[in-house]
């Protein structure tokens, strides 16, 4: 914030406010606190389903090439 380009104090000072008060703050919604084995249970089943849908994708473009 306050590496703002300018040759003037003053232009300076009103840019890095400017950009101060443009910035908003991401909101991070909290679902609470859930136990660990719950955590990998469920990591596990959604990684198992990215890494069929991967090898899905891999072989309709192997089709698509020969």
């Amino acid at each position: 914030m306050l590496r703002v380009v300018g040759d003037h104090e003053e232009v300076v000072a009103e840019s890095a406010v400017e950009k101060q008060g443009s910035l908003r703050q991401q909101s991070v919604s909290d679902w609470g606190a859930i136990h660990l084995k719950a955590f990998v249970a469920t990591r596990r089943v959604r990684n198992g389903l990215n890494k069929d849908a991967k090898k899905e994708r891999r072989l309709r473009s192997l089709s698509h090439l020969g």
